[in-house]
């Protein structure tokens, strides 16, 4: 099916770090981007967005600091993809799948790993 077909279900987090709140969120009926971050200081913060993908999606990730190691993690009992901090200038990237609505979520932070662990295993469908 193609992505004009899909619905995109609207998803919340249901845990974030203490002091974090959304300064930022814009949205598309195929897309939602969300900008967290703790009081005035942008380098503390992360980006949380979730889109429909279809069969021809691709996702394409770009490093400062050239290639990153990926580690791949347990999100929702299905595999996710957790980009490494190769350098200083390098944020953590968390990609997994909702195959069942056919939605790919990314986490980009410079978080520690078991923070982005824990902010996209709390990651549930609005009722």
């Amino acid at each position: 099916r193609e992505t004009e077909d899909k619905t995109l279900p609207e998803y919340e987090l249901t845990w974030v770090p203490e002091g974090y709140e959304v300064v930022m969120d814009e949205g598309s009926p195929h897309m939602r981007c969300m900008l967290y971050q703790k009081g005035d200081d942008t380098s503390e913060g992360f980006v949380f967005d979730y889109s429909i993908a279809n069969d021809n999606s691709k996702l394409v990730v770009y490093s400062l600091e050239g290639e990153q190691e990926v580690e791949k993690i347990d999100v929702w009992g299905t595999q996710g993809d957790l980009y490494l901090s190769s350098g200083p200038d390098d944020s953590y990237l968390l990609v997994w799948f909702d195959e069942t609505n056919s939605v790919v979520f990314t986490i980009n932070t410079y978080l520690e790993p078991d923070d982005i662990l824990r902010i996209a295993n709390g990651v549930r469908i609005v009722e």
